[in-house]
């Protein structure tokens, strides 16, 4: 058996420098966010001057794609990514957007303001300090009590599964909320593109999965926040592929 190694290392907050926003992108997958896209993206280019921005649409009907046409004539620093005619998925909406990213660093976050812009400052710093892979930890869940045992016990699974492969881990591996340097995620997708699921929702597993165990993971605390609008998008088909994940 295996021996199993000392969980991903904290790292506490400290304040980065203005400049090292410019070498960050954010990528936000969206499929009909029309109600919080415009004001996250306000909140990205307010707190962060330089950052750039790709808002990867899975062909939204709602009106998304214009709330962000708007801003970008403002901040050209967003970009959209119209996935009009292409595979659906979330993972595939973020691996066609990380092709496009030429920044040092990305990050992913969600466009329905659960995941806490602020965050986004400690993640960068974790990379800037040499870490490889910075991931948002959960630490409270704004989650229904079922939604909340689903992704617990998801999570689990998918700690067991780096764990036995001997890949990269962390303690929220089933998390969205997560950045890390572009040049080895990139390598990662043109390495093992065959090996992801292209319609799943845990990107940050899979990218994990590929990666080497002694890979260097900092792990950021922070409240997932309740859905206020929308709706969420897990499904049993959506958990069945992560269940087949697992095993690829």
């Amino acid at each position: 058996m295996k021996e199993m190694k000392m969980p991903a290392i904290e790292v506490e907050n400290t304040p980065t420098l203005k400049t090292e926003y410019q070498r960050l992108t954010v990528i936000i997958p969206t499929l009909n966010e029309a109600n919080t896209i415009g004001k996250l993206l306000d909140d990205l280019v307010q707190r962060y001057p330089g950052i750039n921005v790709i808002v990867a649409d899975d062909d939204s009907t709602d009106g998304t794609r214009q709330e962000v046409l708007v801003r970008a004539r403002v901040y050209p620093r967003i970009r959209l990514l119209w996935r009009k005619g292409k595979m659906p998925g979330l993972a595939a909406s973020v691996l066609d957007a990380l092709n496009l990213v030429s920044t040092d660093y990305f990050a992913l976050m969600d466009g329905d303001l659960q995941h806490p812009p602020e965050t986004i400052e400690k993640l960068l710093r974790a990379l800037t300090r040499g870490y490889a892979v910075a991931v948002g930890r959960r630490v409270r869940y704004g989650l229904p009590p079922h939604r909340y045992l689903v992704s617990k016990v998801g999570t689990l699974m998918g700690r067991l599964r780096l764990w036995w492969t001997d890949s990269a881990r962390c303690s929220d591996c089933g998390g969205g909320y997560f950045a890390g340097r572009t040049d080895l995620f990139l390598k990662v997708l043109r390495t093992h593109a065959e090996c992801f699921e292209l319609q799943g929702y845990k990107v940050l597993f899979e990218f994990l999965k590929q990666l080497p165990g002694h890979t260097s993971v900092a792990e950021i605390a922070y409240e997932f926040g309740w859905r206020s609008l929308g709706e969420s998008k897990l499904s049993a088909r959506i958990m069945l592929r992560y269940v087949r994940s697992l095993f690829r």
